[in-house]
């Protein structure tokens, strides 16, 4: 492969067109809420509360990061289901607290 195909190569590629700041910024807000659902449902022994609040949050993540943010669909789906995660070990962890 010659130098100038590989440049060529590099510029086409998707990862370099993501907006970082807007990828920051929804990353944060699917941190933030992750940690507020699990902080204020942690009395709460059935997790179907959660799971249902996560998932009208679902809604508005995916409208503002395919809509407002203009982020790829996939990314925006990998970071929600990466907030689900989060979601349920800071669940499990208060659960547990004493």
């Amino acid at each position: 492969m010659e130098t100038d195909s590989l440049d060529k190569v590099l510029e086409e590629s998707a990862v370099l067109t993501i907006d970082t700041s807007n990828l920051l910024l929804l990353f944060v807000i699917t941190v933030v809420v992750s940690f507020a659902l699990s902080k204020l449902l942690k009395n709460q022994y059935n997790p179907k509360q959660l799971i249902i609040s996560y998932a009208c949050y679902g809604i508005f993540h995916l409208l503002l990061g395919i809509f407002i943010l203009k982020l790829s669909v996939i990314i925006v789906l990998g970071l929600y289901l990466m907030g689900g995660i989060l979601a349920f070990f800071r669940s499990n962890h208060y659960f547990y607290q004493q």
